[in-house]
């Protein structure tokens, strides 16, 4: 071979070893190779150098070494099996009996019986689901209710108390009635304790179901209003309300003891005042007699805050508090104060006539969640999806897969 083709296929030889490591590293180092050239120039910088090189020496370009094949890491899902929690809770919520048989000294065909539960609301407990009761708003005078309300229950009924309440237990399925004594405010009528006596007795004689007698909210007329129905009615059970902070809760608890009625401790959104209010009431009544009501606003109107308030209650009788071992009231009814309930909007958020019971379900429905066991609405269509709510998830803890196809049937 003469010289010059030597030198060529030593450089060209050359040049394919540097190809080769630098398409594996970034780094070459020589050991022990003399190179005896006049003038010669490398860059080792990018690979597309040494390419150009060879294409110069040998008139055809190198093949890059091939890339390493990419190895897909295949992993499944560990398959986990879903189980309840196991809590053991220290409190009990007390049991409350609302309304009394004749046998029992009353008039009612049916009592119901409230709280008596050791966990969280839904909570997959030995007892399962614990259905609220649904108790629908009647008042004694008329009062500015949303348009979607009044359509719904009938203008006919609004100002026949009796009528209204038998529409709400017969036609629109609701367990018992809030008799609300708006007229005996001394800013709106101040009608006599005697004129709510006779609006109690007539709703009493339409229906057979327990009833919530509720005050105007005026402390010292709701006394005098309070002793004279609890007197008039001893032995039907009554659950009345409210019981605040600002009466003289010597004078009236123990005549609605005596005359075997429930109350309502009432306070605003703040658990040490329910505290110090049970209390006080547990000096002339038994736990049995006590519910209490944290004020529920509906959503879009502080619920959020009402809910945290309702929520630790709850769970801080669950833990051993006492002096909240008490069923929660809770007045989904409170959802219309919200405008977007009843006023007029863009087509995007729906006709108002649905609109409104569903924000008063909704409401609703985060209030059971949060620990609620009597349900105050205004709205039919309010108690209809809540029985519906209440029947699929009774199904549900009994049946899960029956449950799963209620709830199905929802969907569109």
């Amino acid at each position: 071979m003469a010289a010059d083709e030597r030198e060529r296929e030593f450089a060209k030889r050359l040049v394919e070893m540097f190809a080769r490591e630098l398409a594996q590293a970034t780094e070459l180092e020589l050991d022990d190779v003399e190179v005896e050239i006049e003038e010669m120039e490398i860059g080792l910088h990018p690979i597309i150098l040494v390419q150009t090189i060879v294409q110069q020496i040998v008139q055809q370009p190198l093949q890059p070494a091939p890339a390493a094949p990419v190895v897909e890491e295949k992993f499944e899902f560990e398959k986990a099996e879903m189980k309840r929690p196991e809590v053991k809770w220290t409190g009990k919520i007390v049991a409350v009996k609302l309304g009394a048989t004749k046998s029992e000294g009353g008039t009612r065909e049916v009592t119901y019986t409230i709280g008596g539960w050791d966990a969280p609301r839904l909570y997959a407990g030995p007892g399962g689901f614990y259905r609220p009761i649904i108790s629908m708003d009647v008042f004694d005078t008329k009062v500015p209710l949303p348009r979607a309300v009044r359509d719904a229950i009938g203008k006919d009924l609004l100002d026949n108390p009796p009528e209204w309440a038998r529409a709400c237990v017969e036609k629109f399925g609701a367990d018992m009635v809030n008799v609300h004594l708006v007229s005996t405010d001394p800013k709106v009528m101040d009608a006599p304790p005697s004129q709510a006596v006779k609006v109690v007795e007539e709703v009493l004689q339409a229906v057979k179901v327990p009833l919530f007698i509720g005050g105007s909210g005026n402390p010292k007329k709701d006394q005098e209003v309070f002793k004279a129905i609890a007197e008039h009615f001893a032995g039907e059970r009554l659950l009345i309300s409210p019981l605040t902070l600002d009466m003289k809760l010597e004078e009236i608890a123990p005549i609605i003891k005596k005359c075997n009625h429930a109350v309502v401790a009432s306070v605003t959104m703040d658990i040490d005042k329910a505290r110090q209010l049970t209390r006080k009431l547990t000096t002339w009544l038994a736990p049995e007699d006590i519910t209490i009501d944290l004020f529920g606003a509906g959503i879009g109107y502080g619920w959020e805050y009402s809910y945290s308030i309702m929520e630790r209650a709850r769970l801080a009788a669950l833990s051993g508090d006492k002096e909240l071992q008490y069923p929660i009231i809770a007045a989904a009814s409170n959802a219309w104060a919200a405008r977007e309930a009843w006023m007029k909007m863009d087509e995007f958020w729906g006709p108002k006539e649905v609109r409104g019971p569903l924000w008063e379900f909704l409401s609703a429905l985060t209030m059971v969640l949060a620990g609620a066991d009597f349900l105050l609405v205004l709205h039919p269509l309010t108690v209809r999806l809540l029985k519906m709510t209440f029947d699929a998830l009774e199904k549900y803890e009994q049946a899960p897969q029956t449950g799963k196809e209620i709830f199905a049937k929802w969907l569109p």
